[in-house]
């Protein structure tokens, strides 16, 4: 009881401090907390800790991109009996922290309840976009397309618009369509101006081309399909190199 009555102590602490960071830099509180709690948890399996400390950590942990803590604080948050206990958000984001650290059973499940407690088809859309990438990480390529099909009939327009082009893209890339998937990754590179999608999109083309242009051998260099696909590519890597001088291919 003395380490339990202590344990919490701390970790109440903890949290009150963390939460005390108001500025974007990194929480330095954020590890401690972590700690105490996976302390408190090894040596008391059935503990119980705060839902409003754990939901506030996982979300935390999420934005700094720690996904395999977020969804593991997100998870002991959650309500999977009673999912319309949970916030649609915490779904939302334990699926997508699952997805991240290659749990696809478990992103799709998060994504199913995310999906059943949205009440609009842009919500609806940022679910099946996560169903699309988990069924994708599971290499059922067909699944993942209609997903990602469904999602996009949903949200056409915005962020979530171009992120289920590109995953549509990301489909047939995965099953070397390389005509496909350049046809896709082309529309939100030069329909949406966005400052870290937009670069994607068009690095994803080239790459599509690539991949295209290996498929063709060494034919690439003289038939007149293959020189237009090289003069493309060099036009798409100028833009990227102009518009983008930044970008570095990194996942959004």
């Amino acid at each position: 009881a003395y380490f339990e009555n202590g344990t919490r102590a701390i970790i109440h602490a903890q949290y009150r401090n963390a939460q005390s960071v108001t500025s974007a830099s990194k929480n330095e509180y954020l590890p401690k907390l972590v700690e105490e709690i996976d302390l408190y948890l090894k040596k008391k399996p059935e503990g119980l800790i705060p839902t409003e400390i754990l939901f506030w950590l996982g979300m935390k942990l999420f934005d700094q991109e720690d996904y395999a803590n977020s969804a593991k604080f997100l998870s002991l948050a959650s309500t999977p009996a009673k999912p319309e206990d949970s916030q649609l958000i915490l779904w939302e984001r334990l699926g997508v922290a699952r997805q991240e650290i290659g749990q696809f059973d478990l992103a799709l499940d998060a994504a199913e309840k995310q999906f059943a407690l949205s009440k609009s088809p842009a919500a609806e859309a940022k679910a099946l976009l996560t169903k699309s990438r988990a069924l994708a990480g599971k290499q059922l390529y067909d699944e993942a397309r209609v997903a990602a099909r469904e999602g996009s009939n949903r949200q056409k327009e915005g962020r979530i618009g171009a992120m289920l082009m590109l995953q549509l893209g990301d489909v047939e890339f995965a099953e070397n369509n390389y005509p496909e998937a350049a046809a896709l990754f082309i529309v939100p590179a030069t329909t949406f101006d966005d400052p870290q999608i937009t670069p994607l999109a068009l690095w994803k083309t080239v790459r599509a081309i690539d991949g295209e242009l290996a498929k063709m051998g060494d034919g690439a260099a003289t038939s007149e399909r293959g020189k237009g696909l090289v003069d493309k590519k060099a036009e798409l890597e100028a833009e990227i190199g102009k518009r983008f001088p930044e970008f570095r291919p990194e996942k959004i």
